[in-house]
């Protein structure tokens, strides 16, 4: 906020902070691995914004004896409007150009951002956060993430001046002992607590995506900076020993944004005003002549600083076009592009329309009638966008009217049919194991005759199993005489529980994973007397791990990373086997062809690996391998995007198609067999 703007001296330095804090952001989102924590710049940027916002308000105060709440609102239009929404027309034109068109929800998304309600959007659909670095596949990321920020600022900037005039208003005389300037800050500091006490409260309460997303949760974080600047108006003078606090909070700041883990951690339990009091702090320490100022007052830092908003603004879609487009942002030929990109459009807004809008001298009148043509011009666009089908097409009442009846006697299956059925497949697919021979697999298999009841078909798993077991749900919709299907599947499911994933924060899909091994699958069985129990897991159990500091990162190829994941298949496939009669089926899932981020998860080898390990458990009693990857290697759909269009999961159709043709038969024939 320059002093055309707030009517204040413009500090250079404030604006090198924002330079910093967008870097932080900009790192962080590329994934560098050394940047887990860099969200703590959209920290700072709160934090300053509460400081420029409350002392632009309390100023107006003082000199005018009125805060013009019209005014102020006109102001904050021109100032963020103009580049949001060219944002918003660049992700539409884009998703024209055939972009974006695995993102599902994108008109919410739209919507949400349009209406500066995004971080609600967010908090009410199904996703986290911490998903967007857990190895999610770039072509269902939306090009708007970033906008939640965004949307609590402009929350922040409706109510706040309202806010300061009730506590202007109530402190209207003052006392004595305090006086009024004093009665403010005292008054905004209560409020600045009493939201960093709520913040872990939310965080033990609703969870936490609530933590990071939920408006209430984030306010202490702005309301540090408030703080700061009515404590500053209060005529308390800042020493010249509070330079060297300037320093110290940037380095801590910086180590935090190294330090902190990206999905988990003290920012999702409530603990980001601590954040806040850290960059409160380096607020204050600028405010008197130093080293630092005179660092962050440098031309470069402070140019970048001063087209800040648009960076931020424009990196997350060119960062996840650049993803989709096989681009490793880690790598610096690609960074440097996509920043180069990011930099000429923030320049580019900053020089034809934000400076410009921002010149005008508009009152509310004109200033609401340019945001009301603009903001219908974008919904009119936005209601022109099509809706995008999920890439796991799941429908739940598919699956509520095939589950399976939870019963506690299970009358015995009838003999199998001595048509080519079971033995025979039974033997195809093992042959194809053993040999790695893909020429005999069937296209289709016939199904066998109508046994006595339908069988009774458990999967457990991931999102891909998930995406498996929608087209045997609707198979045996279609044919319920031969099967009921239940599933249990969570996003990140593994087998192996042990280490910690190092590719990507992955402690919660861990913990997901233990309850479902441990609690979920257990009554399952027990519950529902499965027939057979199917798993398939693809991509979580092959990421590297770390189990101690002397082995260090370990990928699936090393041997003993190699050892203890075949030792968490040989005992989860034991303990299914002791725990029910089912026949155990593991599916050996298609090597992913998703452009990952990670460069290491696009080695086939680390996919290999665990197909080995599944291939190898044929030799437990009980067990059957389903060798998906190599079917679809020999049917030619193994890059088909008509089979996998995100290149990891089944599309509706090839999941059906797969169900028919194969596994629908296959599965009752194994059943059928039984052990």
């Amino acid at each position: 906020m320059r002093a055309a703007e707030s009517g204040q001296t413009w500090q250079p330095a404030l604006d090198g902070v924002r330079g910093c804090a967008v870097t932080l952001v900009v790192l962080f989102h590329a994934g560098f691995s050394w940047m887990s924590g860099g969200y703590l710049g959209v920290s700072v940027f709160f934090t300053l914004s509460g400081f420029l916002i409350t002392r632009l308000l309390l100023a107006e105060h003082a000199s005018a004896g009125r805060i013009a709440y019209g005014q102020f609102a006109a102001r904050r239009i021109r100032r963020l409007l103009p580049a949001s929404a060219m944002c918003l027309v660049g992700v539409m034109v884009a998703r024209a150009l055939g972009e974006f068109d695995g993102v599902v929800g994108l008109r919410s998304d739209l919507v949400g951002a349009l209406a500066q309600v995004f971080n609600w959007v967010r908090l009410t659909g199904s996703g986290s956060y911490g998903d967007l670095f857990a190895g999610v596949s770039a072509a269902t990321v939306s090009p708007l993430e970033h906008y939640w920020s965004l949307a609590i600022e402009e929350q922040f900037y409706l109510v706040w001046p309202l806010a300061v005039v009730v506590i202007l208003t109530l402190n209207r005389r003052g006392r004595a002992s305090r006086p009024r300037e004093r009665s403010v800050a005292v008054a905004i500091t209560m409020v600045t607590v009493a939201f960093a006490l709520l913040a872990p409260i939310i965080a033990a309460v609703f969870g936490p995506d609530a933590a990071y997303w939920a408006t209430p949760a984030r306010l202490a974080e702005i309301l540090m900076g408030a703080t700061a600047a009515a404590w500053m108006a209060a005529g308390h003078t800042v020493p010249a020993t509070a330079s060297r606090l300037a320093t110290p909070m940037l380095v801590a700041i910086t180590l935090a944004a190294v330090w902190l883990p990206s999905g988990s951690g003290p920012a999702y339990a409530g603990w980001l005003p601590v954040c806040g009091v850290m960059s409160a702090l380096l607020i204050i320490g600028l405010q008197v002549p130093g080293r630092i100022v005179t660092l962050l007052s440098s031309r470069p830092v402070v140019w970048l600083g001063s087209v800040s908003y648009g960076v931020y603004l424009f990196h997350w879609p060119v960062f996840t076009i650049a993803r989709q487009h096989d681009w490793v942002l880690t790598d610096p030929v690609p960074f440097g592009l996509a920043v180069g990109c990011t930099l000429g459009l923030a320049w580019l807004s900053a020089t034809t329309i934000e400076r410009p809008v921002r010149s005008r001298h508009w009152n509310l009148s004109p200033t609401l009638g340019f945001a009301t043509v603009v903001v219908v011009m974008v919904a009119v666009a936005i209601s022109t966008i099509p809706e995008t089908r999920p890439l796991v097409a799941v429908t739940d009442a598919v699956f509520t009217r095939v589950a399976i009846t939870p019963t506690k006697s299970i009358e015995a299956l009838a003999a199998r049919p001595q048509s080519a059925t079971a033995a025979d497949v039974t033997t195809v697919v093992t042959t194809v194991v053993a040999a790695g021979s893909t020429d005999t697999l069937p296209v289709r298999l016939a199904l066998a005759p109508v046994p006595s009841r339908p069988t009774r078909l458990l999967v457990v798993g991931d999102s891909t199993a998930l995406a498996f077991a929608h087209g045997l749900a609707v198979w045996a919709a279609a044919n319920p005489q031969y099967a009921t299907v239940s599933v249990v599947a969570r996003e990140g499911f593994g087998v192996l529980l042990t280490g910690t994933i190092t590719t990507w924060d992955g402690s919660n899909f861990i913990a997901s994973s233990r309850q479902m091994i441990e609690t979920d699958v257990p009554a399952a069985v027990e519950s529902l007397q499965p027939d057979v129990v199917i798993v398939m897991t693809t991509v979580d159990d092959v990421t590297d791990r770390r189990w101690n500091d002397d082995e260090g990162d370990l990928s699936p190829m090393d041997p003993a990373s190699r050892s203890r994941l075949a030792t968490a298949y040989y005992s989860y496939t034991q303990r299914l086997i002791t725990t029910t009669d089912a026949v155990v089926v593991w599916v050996v899932p298609p090597i992913p062809t998703t452009q990952w981020e990670s460069r290491a998860m696009r080695d086939p080898e680390r996919y290999e690996t665990q197909h080995r390990i599944i291939r190898g458990l044929l030799s437990v009693a009980g067990v059957r391998v389903f060798d998906l990857e190599a079917w679809m290697m020999a049917q030619g759909f193994h890059h088909d995007s008509g089979w996998r269009p995100d290149g990891t999961h089944l599309s509706a159709s090839g999941s059906l198609q797969l169900a028919s043709q194969v596994a629908g038969p296959w599965l009752v024939n194994v059943a059928l067999a039984g052990r």
